[in-house]
């Protein structure tokens, strides 16, 4: 009976021949937020399901070294609906790197200024974020979010764009 249980399990249950990395939730108090690097120096992402794409803290080019430019002939879209029906324009992010825990993130990113979020965040949790990322990133590293061990889990060393 035991090993026609077992034979059931490893019949039914899919198993992953990826290899993961946990990295810690450095705060759940609304969403997580987790530490990583934005062009080798130390930041804080938050972790947004509901966001489709990455985004990075406009303001704060100059402090990480990357660049942005708002161009009508990119292939992104570069608009959305915020709060209140408001149109949003995002700019296209160029000489980033990201990386979360020893992986390096590779995704489109785009920019806004996130000054008003990133107060709203630093006074409920003490932590100042400088940037979201967002499911693309998310499905791309086959992110696993686990609350009740506090600590987030992406496939390493992965090198393509599609998780299969």
């Amino acid at each position: 009976m035991k090993t026609l249980l077992l034979a059931y399990f490893m019949i039914v249950l899919p198993m992953s021949d990826h290899q993961y990395e946990y990295i810690r939730i450095i705060n759940l108090q609304q969403k997580p937020i987790v530490a990583g690097t934005l062009n080798g120096k130390k930041v804080y992402f938050l972790l947004d399901t509901g966001s489709d794409f990455t985004l990075l803290n406009e303001t704060e080019t100059k402090k990480y070294g990357f660049k942005t430019v708002n161009r009508e002939s990119d292939l992104i879209v570069n608009k959305a609906v915020g709060m209140g029906g408001t149109i949003v324009e995002f700019k296209s992010v160029y000489n980033v790197s990201i990386s979360l825990g020893s992986t390096r993130i590779s995704t489109t990113c785009l920019a806004y200024d996130m000054s008003l979020l990133v107060t709203i965040i630093r006074n409920r949790s003490g932590i100042e974020i400088s940037g979201i990322i967002g499911s693309d990133v998310m499905k791309r590293y086959g992110v696993i979010i686990d609350y009740a061990n506090k600590e987030v889990g992406l496939i390493s060393g992965r090198k393509d764009s599609i998780v299969p």
